[in-house]
This record gives structure tokens, sequence and C-alpha cells, in this order.
């Protein structure tokens, strides 16, 4: 299942009182948290290789076939960002420190009977694909990401569901 973003939703949850946030961008909008669905199949992101052909550096991550399934997962992911700016008054990113939760939802193969996705692949490498897609869309960079909440959980709708709140340190 390819991701799409057709029914992929971004929507801003309420204020809560006594946290808000500004963005960058010149934007006036206050945000306490955004939400971000999408869907199709989360495609990890490992680890770059290098290696050397006919004496020039090659930088490599996992098979072609890996690699063209991740890119059509992070721009799924991106569009859906995107989509949160362009329909709130025009495009800004958090500036700040962010805390990132997410739920990755993958199908359970026929065979398996265990309740929870204990295989490969990763839940680390799930995040990265998130962080990395989100780059210039919901964040300036994903070093700006203080605090993770990952969960890799089997449903029949695969996808993700992304959270962004401001980090806010209690005074």
């Amino acid at each position: 299942m390819k991701p799409t973003s057709e029914r992929c939703v971004a929507s801003e949850l309420p204020r809560p009182k006594g946290r808000s946030f500004h963005l960058r961008g010149g934007s006036a909008r206050v945000v306490s948290s955004i939400v971000i669905v999408v869907d199709g199949v989360p495609q990890p992101q490992g680890s770059k290789t290098a290696y050397v052909v006919n004496g020039r550096a090659v930088i490599a991550e996992g098979t072609p076939k890996s690699r063209k399934k991740l890119k059509a997962w992070r721009a799924a992911v991106r569009a859906v960002g995107e989509s949160f700016w362009l329909s709130s008054s025009g495009p800004a990113m958090f500036g700040g420190p962010v805390i990132v939760t997410t739920e990755f939802r993958v199908v359970r193969p026929k065979s398996v009977k265990r309740a929870m996705p204990t295989i490969k692949p990763d839940l680390d490498h799930y995040i990265r694909s998130v962080g990395d897609a989100l780059t210039g869309v919901i964040w300036d960079d994903d070093s700006q990401i203080v605090e993770i909440r990952a969960l890799k959980v089997y449903s029949p709708n695969p996808g993700a569901t992304i959270t962004v709140t401001p980090y806010v340190a209690d005074a």
C-alpha cells in the first residue's frame, strides 16, 4: 500500500490556558499543538552506508526498492505537514524546542499472533523518517525535538498520527 494524502488530516488542537507558543515566519498565530494524520504504510529510515566504487565514495541508504518507498512515505508526511500550514493562514514553523508524539500503525501479518509488533523495522527508524520529512515544514531542523514519545502498534489501517507540541519549561 502506497502512502497517500487523500485521507490525511492536519488539525490544530485547542490552546490550553497558560501555554502559548509563537511561530517563526512573521506569523501572529499562537499554536499549542498540531496533529498530523498520515495514511499509508510507514517506512523506516535506516542508517547510511558508505563504500567506494571506482575510487569514489558513495553514500547509500537501503536498497533501491526501500529508498523508493521511503521517498514516497516522506513525501506523504511532508505534504500533510504543508497542508496544515497552508490551511491555517500561511506558512510558518515552530521556532523553538518541540515534543513529538507519534503512533505508527502497521498491518499485522496473518501468521502473527503476538499483541505488539516486536519485530523489525525498529521504532527509532520510523521516528527518523518522520523527523527528516517534517524538517523545513513543521520545524527548522529536527534537532529542535527535545522529547519523543512513540508507539508502534498493529492496525488494519496503516499510517501514523504525529502530534507536535511546543516545549514550555516550567517557570
